[in-house]
C-alpha cells in the first residue's frame, strides 16, 4: 500500500513542521502565537492515524522499528497533550515553549539519529516491499 509509505513521510514532515514552529515561538512569541503552534500540532496529531492502526501495524508486521517507533510517538504526544492537546494542563508560553522543544528534540532523537529518520525509514522500506 503505497499510501502508507507516503502517510509515514507526511507523520515525519509534520513533526519537523511543529518542531519549527515550537522554535519560532519560544525564539519570539510577539510574533509567532501559541496558536499556531497548535495548528501544527493539530496537523501532526491528524497525520498519527494515518499509520498508527490495526492495519498498518499488520502491513509493518516485518519491519522491527515499526512498534518501537510507534509507540515513542505515542509517547511524545502524551507529553504534548499536556500543552496542547484537547483538554490541556496548561498553556503553552514561552518558557514551557524552551522545555517542550528539549522534549521535542529528546523525542525525535529516540525515533532515530538526526531526527524521524525512524519513520522515513519505515516509509521507504515499505514502499520498496510493494
Amino acid at each position: 500500500n503505497d499510501a502508507l509509505g507516503w502517510s509515514f513521510s507526511q507523520l515525519e514532515t509534520e513533526q519537523l513542521r511543529l518542531r519549527n514552529q515550537v522554535q519560532l515561538f519560544t525564539l519570539d512569541p510577539q510574533q509567532y502565537t501559541s496558536a499556531e503552534v497548535q495548528l501544527r500540532y493539530d496537523i501532526f496529531v491528524s497525520r498519527l492515524s494515518l499509520v498508527d492502526h490495526t492495519r498498518a501495524a499488520g502491513i509493518m508486521q516485518d519491519q522491527p522499528s515499526y512498534q518501537p517507533a510507534m509507540a515513542q510517538v505515542r509517547e511524545f504526544v502524551a507529553v504534548a497533550d499536556r500543552f496542547l492537546g484537547e483538554s490541556p494542563k496548561q498553556p503553552l508560553d514561552c518558557s514551557d515553549g524552551t522545555a517542550w522543544l528539549q522534549g521535542i528534540d529528546c523525542h525525535r532523537g529516540r525515533m532515530g539519529k538526526g531526527g524521524t529518520d525512524n519513520l522515513d525509514r519505515l516509509g521507504r522500506s515499505h514502499q520498496r516491499a510493494v
